[in-house]
């Protein structure tokens, strides 16, 4: 089973604007707080979320990148420069990002974690109750957005890193997920593949 360790309400403060620097914070408390290993070492965010996340839920294909040694089968990553000529761009790599953006996953594992984290084997119920109540507006919360749509409601995120843009779509009326991964993150082309895609799958879902 998964470890239910992690208490929003309890172990970290309510942030709930999108910061990348908040995201490096909550990955050094998540560190700090955990039990220290057999050697009285501080565990590393990555045995973390391999031990508690990734291995219980059978995520095989997913690491936390710690090193700049990437998987030999890695999708490269493709930006275009000024004068709009296409560039390899994988070597910007994303364990720069720590814990805003070094996990490299499948569409497969990711849907994995999305259905654990909405069917509450992630989070506790209160932490739960709190990542799906907006604070903004815009629908915006604790690393989440929530819209309504025809079909009930749908909680999203989205992220992306010079190379690559990712978001899941979670429908809980339907227990539907959309996945998107891209090897690039040019503006606005990827947005507007993000946008049709899931406007694509709304249509036939609703």
């Amino acid at each position: 089973m998964v470890s239910k360790g992690f208490d929003i309400q309890s172990d970290l403060l309510p942030i709930w604007t999108q910061s990348s620097s908040n995201y490096l914070l909550g990955g050094k408390l998540i560190e700090q707080s955990t039990n220290v290993n057999a050697d009285n070492s501080v565990p590393k965010l990555q045995e973390v979320l391999e031990n508690r996340i990734f291995s219980p839920l059978g995520m095989t294909a997913t690491i936390y990148q710690e090193n700049s040694e990437l998987p030999f089968n890695m999708a490269h990553s493709y930006e275009r420069d000024f004068e709009l000529y296409l560039h390899d761009v994988t070597e910007l790599h994303p364990s720069v990002l720590n814990a805003s953006g070094s996990i490299i996953t499948t569409a497969e594992d990711l849907g994995k974690f999305v259905k654990a984290l909405f069917t509450g084997s992630i989070l506790t119920s209160g932490s739960l109750e709190l990542l799906l109540s907006p604070y903004t507006s815009s629908g915006y919360g604790f690393g989440m957005f929530r819209r309504n749509i025809r079909g009930g409601t749908v909680y999203y995120n989205d992220g992306e890193i010079p190379g690559y843009r990712s978001q899941y779509n979670y429908y809980p009326d339907q227990n539907s997920t959309i996945i998107i991964l891209i090897n690039t993150s040019i503006h606005p082309t990827s947005g507007v593949v993000v946008d049709q895609v899931v406007s694509s799958v709304e249509s036939i879902l609703f």
